[in-house]
């Protein structure tokens, strides 16, 4: 599972990267509107493998960095307002708080 955050605390839940690839413009990865984790609490970061221009929206692929921290994913968690994308039947932050709590 990955996890995505925008700055208005919305948590996004995605099965795969393929997923957010699909979800999200690049332009506002480009604008570091998300940032992103996944389950075992890895940073991953955007990189633009192809910037956006007046005819084209662009790509960007997830790059996994540094150490997995298992604080990371309860810390999106935490600052979230509410799931505003769903996957593997998580609905709701109570549940996806069961689901990375010890």
């Amino acid at each position: 599972m990955l996890l995505a955050i925008d700055k208005q605390a919305i948590l996004y839940l995605f099965d795969s990267e393929e997923q957010v690839l699909n979800e999200f413009e690049t332009i506002d990865v480009e604008n570091t509107e998300y940032e992103f984790c996944d389950e075992t609490g890895r940073k991953l970061v955007a990189k633009i493998t192809k910037p956006v221009t007046r005819f084209r929206g662009g790509s960007f692929r997830l790059i996994q960095v540094g150490n997995p921290d298992e604080n990371l994913p309860m810390s999106f968690i935490n600052k979230a307002r509410e799931i505003g994308r769903s996957c593997s039947g998580i609905s709701n932050l109570d549940d996806l708080k069961k689901l990375f709590q010890p």
